[in-house]
């Protein structure tokens, strides 16, 4: 898997995490997790471990996921 968005909506759901859930833990609107998802933004740097810890899983397995 290469993109970005499609790992954060695959870990997501994974966790059973809502759109608006996800945002809600990150302190953030559900649409920056929508724009993510879709491609059309990535998330910041200051904010990439605290979204792998939302989602279980650390920044490697992140990237890793196929």
């Amino acid at each position: 898997m290469t993109d970005v968005g499609a790992r954060i909506r695959l870990f997501r759901k994974n966790r059973g995490l809502s759109r608006l859930e996800l945002a809600k833990e990150l302190g953030l609107d559900q649409s920056t997790i929508a724009y993510w998802e879709r491609g059309q933004n990535h998330p910041r740097s200051s904010i990439f471990e605290p979204l792998c810890k939302c989602l279980g899983v650390s920044p490697a397995e992140f990237y890793a996921a196929r």
